[in-house]
This record gives structure tokens, C-alpha cells and sequence, in this order.
């Protein structure tokens, strides 16, 4: 996530310096890329992914595969670009989804389709 604004928005003699503590504040809570050992790994998104969706238990899971592409850490959550290749669905689609881990295992929070241009 980017943000642009102009140094004068930004400096102390505009709203006290409000503008520039907010966005600081934005800055601080996003942590730079963890690395791909601390991201879920493929089998445990899909199992997230079934749990998250309701979907009975994986009888497809031998022949369908996600694999984790690139995730960033924004507070406690991690939001990752995936690809899945359900056995289901004719073509791999990319998706961003929402994760949280608790005790061992991580939970989705959200899921969107990225739609091609």
C-alpha cells in the first residue's frame, strides 16, 4: 500500500501535525515482508479455505494444490496472494486472502478474486 501527500499536508503547520502522526502510525503498523517460512504453507490454506468456505471436508484435496506467492504482515494478520488450482475449477485462479494465526493453525479471515486485466 502506497500514500502520496503533499509536504505541506504533512508538515507540522498544517492541522498540528496530525496528518503526518496519522500516516506515520499506518507505517509503523506494517511490518516488512516476512519470510516465506513464517507465511501458511499451501496444504494449510487449503485447509483454511474449506473451514472458511464450510465446504465438507477435502475429498479433492489429493488433486488440488494452492500455492502461497508472496504474503505481507499488516498487524496480527497476514495478507497473501495465492494461486489455487481446485480440482473443481477449469483454470488456476489468483486470489488475496486474509489469515490469523491462533495456537498452530491459521485461520481465513476473507477471500477476493483477482479478477485479469
Amino acid at each position: 500500500m502506497g500514500v502520496f501527500l503533499s509536504p505541506i499536508m504533512t508538515s507540522s503547520n498544517f492541522a498540528g501535525g496530525a496528518l503526518a502522526q496519522a500516516v506515520n502510525g499506518m507505517a509503523a503498523q506494517m511490518a516488512p515482508r516476512p519470510p516465506a517460512a513464517a507465511w501458511p504453507s499451501g496444504p494449510e490454506v487449503l485447509v483454511a479455505l474449506f473451514e472458511f468456505s464450510r465446504w465438507p471436508a477435502p475429498k479433492a484435496g489429493d488433486t488440488s494444490s494452492i500455492n502461497v506467492d508472496n504474503c505481507l504482515s499488516i498487524g496480527s494478520d497476514m495478507v497473501c496472494l495465492l494461486t489455487m488450482n481446485l480440482s473443481w475449477v477449469e483454470t488456476p485462479r489468483k486470489v488475496e486472502a486474509t489469515f490469523r494465526k491462533t495456537l498452530d493453525r491459521w485461520s481465513m479471515l476473507g477471500l477476493k478474486e483477482i479478477k485479469p486485466t
